[in-house]
C-alpha cells in the first residue's frame, strides 16, 4: 500500500508560478474566463461564496467551485498569515481524480486579471484611447496587460503615492508594451483623462473621487468595496448607468456590506455573466459611466487551473 501511495504522489502534476508565467498568456486566460462566465449565465457553474477558518494566527480561506459542463471540480486556498502560501488543486469531477496542483498566487492573479480585462470588453467604448491604471502591485500590473489585450488603448497613465514602487511599475510596463506609458503626479490626473479606470489598491479611504471621472469612463474596481473601507467614492456607484459584479453572491455574503448597499441601488448590480450573455447590456450610449466591481467568482481557479494543467504538464 506504501509503494502505491508514493506512486500515485510521484504522478500527481504539480505546477509552479514560473511555469504559469511561461506558457499561459493573460489572453488565454481572457478566452477561459469569458466561458466560464458563459457557463455561469447557463447555470453549469458551480460557484458558491468563499468561506474560511479562523485560528489566532490567521484565516484559512477557500474558494471552491467547478463546471458541471467540462466536469472539472477544486479549490483555491489562501492564508492570512504571515506567509501566504498557497495552491490550486484541481479535480476530474467524472472519475474523482485530483488531476493536479498548481503552486502559488499567479493563477489566482491572472483569473482576476483575465475578469477585469472581460469587463472591459465588454463595458468600455471601443474606441477608448486612454488607460488609466491606480496602483502599482501585481494585481495593477496584471489588469493593465489584461486591459491591452481587448482594446487598442494608445496611452497608459499610471500612479501610485509610493514613487519607488510607481518608478518600478512604470518601467516594467514600458518593457511589455509598446504602448506609451506616463507617470502622473496624481491620481486625479489619471482619472479626469482615462477612458477606462482600474483602480487596484490596499486603500480603505477612496482614492477616486465621483467629479474626476468623466462621462463615457468605465471603471474597474478590484480593491476593497466595503462600506467602512472602499477605494472608490460611493458616488460614483450612484453616476453609473450600468453597475456589474462577477459574484453578486460573494459581494452580498461579506460580513459587512458593501460601498453602495446605502444607496438602496444594490438591486441594479448586474451579473457580469449576464451581460457577457447578451442578457442585460454592458452600454448603451457612449456617455454613460460603467462600473465593475471585481470580488472574486470561486470555482474560476480551478476551470483556469484545469486548463493550465492541460497546457503545462
Amino acid at each position: 500500500l506504501k509503494h502505491i501511495f508514493l506512486h500515485s504522489f510521484c504522478m500527481l502534476k504539480a505546477i509552479e508560478d514560473e511555469d504559469v508565467r511561461e506558457k499561459v498568456s493573460i489572453s488565454d486566460a481572457v478566452k477561459i474566463m469569458e466561458k466560464v462566465f458563459r457557463q455561469k449565465s447557463e447555470g453549469l457553474l458551480i460557484s458558491p461564496p468563499r468561506f474560511h477558518v479562523d485560528t489566532n494566527d490567521g484565516k484559512i480561506v477557500f474558494t471552491a467551485g467547478g463546471s458541471n459542463e467540462d466536469h472539472v471540480a477544486g479549490f483555491r486556498v489562501y492564508t492570512t498569515f504571515g506567509k501566504d502560501d498557497q495552491f490550486v488543486a484541481v479535480y476530474d469531477s467524472l472519475s474523482g481524480t485530483l488531476k493536479g496542483i498548481i503552486h502559488g498566487s499567479y493563477t489566482g492573479i491572472l483569473r482576476t486579471g483575465a475578469i477585469g480585462a472581460l469587463s472591459v470588453k465588454f463595458m468600455s467604448r471601443r474606441n477608448s484611447e486612454n488607460l488609466g491604471i491606480i496602483g502599482s502591485g501585481k494585481q495593477a500590473f496584471i489588469q493593465a496587460i489584461g486591459a491591452l489585450s481587448v482594446r487598442n488603448f494608445k496611452r497608459i497613465a499610471v500612479y501610485s503615492p509610493n514613487r519607488k514602487h510607481l518608478g518600478e511599475f512604470t518601467e516594467k510596463l514600458r518593457k511589455s508594451t509598446p504602448v506609451e506609458v506616463q507617470m502622473e503626479i496624481s491620481a486625479e490626473n489619471v482619472a479626469r483623462n482615462s477612458d477606462v479606470l482600474v483602480t487596484a489598491t490596499t486603500s480603505s479611504v477612496p482614492v477616486v473621487k465621483a467629479e474626476w471621472i468623466r462621462p463615457g469612463t468605465h471603471v474597474v474596481s478590484v480593491g476593497r468595496k466595503s462600506v467602512d473601507e472602499h477605494e472608490l467614492d460611493p458616488e460614483i456607484g450612484n453616476m453609473a448607468s450600468v453597475v456589474a459584479t462577477d459574484s453578486l453572491d460573494q459581494l452580498l455574503s461579506y460580513p459587512r456590506p458593501h460601498f453602495m448597499s446605502n444607496s438602496g441601488k444594490t438591486g441594479r448590480i448586474n451579473e457580469f455573466s449576464d451581460i457577457i450573455a447578451g442578457k442585460e447590456t454592458g452600454r448603451s450610449d457612449e456617455k454613460q459611466i460603467t462600473l465593475f466591481l471585481s470580488v472574486g467568482l470561486s470555482g474560476t481557479e480551478a476551470i483556469l487551473g484545469n486548463y493550465i494543467i492541460d497546457r503545462v504538464a
